[in-house]
């Protein structure tokens, strides 16, 4: 059982999943007063995922593998939170824009976190 759970959570598709389904009840349960609040709160979860989804990075066995689907994931993520917020927000009846997706600029740091832990594996084997 234990190694099911650990392989599922080794996998971009379920971490991304996992927290898409979370920003749900995050916007629901935090209430935000207008679309800005909205947004950044799908922002922070979106963080969850990439912060979590780069941790897992040191411990998976295919690194490049799981580099290009943690980025792949990360764009799909992106993708469907663009769709899913204007209906949270068209739902809760909230004021403002409902444009503030600035808050997923972030992505384009991904990359770089995740090669930044790739160059830290690489180091720690090299030097062990």
């Amino acid at each position: 059982m234990a190694i099911t759970i650990k392989r599922i959570t080794q996998k971009p598709i379920f971490q991304a999943l996992i927290f898409f389904i979370l920003t749900t009840p995050f916007v629901l349960v935090l209430s935000p007063t207008d679309a800005d609040e909205a947004w950044l709160i799908a922002g922070y979860c979106f963080y969850g995922f990439l912060l979590i989804n780069t941790v897992v990075l040191w411990f998976v066995d295919e690194a490049w593998r799981y580099f290009f689907h943690s980025v792949t994931f990360a764009f799909i993520y992106v993708i469907l939170i663009s769709f899913l917020m204007p209906i949270l927000i068209l739902k809760m009846d909230l004021r403002g824009s409902g444009e503030s997706a600035m808050v997923f600029l972030f992505i384009i740091y991904h990359p770089a976190a995740l090669l930044v832990v790739m160059l830290a594996r690489w180091i720690h084997y090299k030097m062990s």
